[in-house]
């Protein structure tokens, strides 16, 4: 979570309680997710602990709700997804409507709305498993770098996870159910 989320009254102290990972990004322009590169390191080292450890990893892929349009997800940020190959990590998504409504971007927060939700198994095997199942090469082709093949394959696991999930929010979105529901 954004890290100026830690200092929000309650809902900061939750947040710490469950040991929320901060988020220091350097710009605070609206899509500017540029971090603070000192401590960049430190939070992936936390990320990687937390996997290693077994414990559950919570991302938010997106950066930010999509402020223009709630039925469309942002894109998802590619380095989202390193993590997740490093440790060969499950990845599950957790798609909810009307939370715009509970929380409005103007106005007071708290507000009374029937929040629908899905939790998605987008890679339950891992994200190794799941690059292996879509034919995305999982060691450098000849004169590929080990960076290379790492972009490469956090591009794919973002833009297909976004896919399945921009599918669940639609099928929400129509009061429809989805076969995962």
């Amino acid at each position: 979570a954004s890290s100026y989320l830690l200092k929000t009254p309650l809902i900061g102290q939750i947040m710490k309680s469950e040991r929320h990972i901060p988020v220091h990004f350097a710009g605070s322009k609206q899509n500017d997710f540029s971090l603070e590169e000192d401590k960049r390191k430190a939070m992936e080292d936390r990320m990687d602990e937390a996997l290693q450890d077994k414990d559950m990893l919570f991302s938010y892929p997106e950066g930010q709700v999509n402020r223009d349009d709630t039925k469309v997800l942002n894109p998802f940020r590619y380095g989202t997804f390193r993590c997740a190959i490093k440790n060969d990590a499950s990845i599950w998504g957790w798609v909810a409507i009307n939370n715009d409504l509970c929380w409005p971007d103007k106005g007071l927060p708290g507000q009374p709305a029937e929040i629908v939700c899905t939790l998605l198994e987008l890679a339950p095997d891992g994200a190794l498993a799941f690059l292996r199942q879509n034919d995305v090469p999982l060691v450098p082709r000849e004169g590929q770098t080990e960076k290379e093949l790492m972009s490469e394959q956090c591009k794919f696991l973002a833009q297909e996870m976004q896919k399945r999930m921009q599918a669940q929010l639609d099928a929400l979105h129509s009061g429809s159910r989805t076969k995962s529901d």
